[in-house]
């Protein structure tokens, strides 16, 4: 499916966009990692997190759609387990997004932001882990992450916190991707801040 020899990746089209394997053994041992990478005894989470890393960098395609999956077929997952693979995939993608098919990182920028505003509430752990990775999808992707956070502004309503803190991030992180966009930003983010004080 991608071809991580020398040279630039040779992207292919995926059967499945937000799924990615080898269709060996080591699919069947990511999976199990991941649905126990929040076991109760803290030095085999350690030890499931250390595995998932060192695979992630090897085959990061594999991780990050392991990751994805779980996350997204088990919305009852308990909320460490979720800052777990969210951290995961941050770390993942840090070292190796471009060696990632585009339309597979393009499921993990919606994965992530409904990870970011499935609660109301502010969950700085959670949220915040959902943020770091959205950012770090800015660097490959920016126009969709960007056009994810502008569709979570609506009039006359203050955007969740951290929709605001993704964009101030992602605009100091990729800024030769944000020139372009700086009308739009401000024209969404300028009312947003007369509503803040008016409250």
């Amino acid at each position: 499916m991608w071809n991580n020899s020398k040279g630039s990746p040779s992207p292919q089209r995926l059967a499945d966009p937000k799924k990615i394997s080898t269709g060996g053994e080591i699919d069947n041992i990511v999976n199990a990692l991941v649905n126990t990478a929040n076991d109760s005894d803290e030095s085999v989470r350690k030890s499931i997190q250390s595995s998932l890393h060192d695979i992630g960098f090897r085959q990061p395609g594999l991780v990050l759609s392991s990751c994805g999956e779980f996350l997204r077929t088990n919305s009852k997952a308990d909320r460490n387990h979720r800052i777990i693979l969210l951290n995961i995939i941050h770390r993942v993608l840090e070292v190796k997004r471009d060696d990632v098919p585009e339309e597979f990182l393009a499921t993990l920028v919606e994965l992530c932001i409904a990870e970011m505003t499935r609660e109301k509430d502010v969950i700085p752990d959670w949220q915040g882990a959902a943020s770091a990775d959205l950012v770090s999808l800015g660097m490959r992707l920016p126009n969709q992450v960007f056009d994810e956070l502008m569709k979570r502004f609506e009039v006359g309503a203050l955007p969740h916190y951290f929709v605001m803190k993704t964009l101030g991030d992602l605009v100091a992180t990729n800024s030769m991707a944000t020139v372009p966009r700086v009308k739009e930003v401000l024209s969404r983010v300028l009312p947003v801040l007369c509503v803040d004080t008016t409250a």
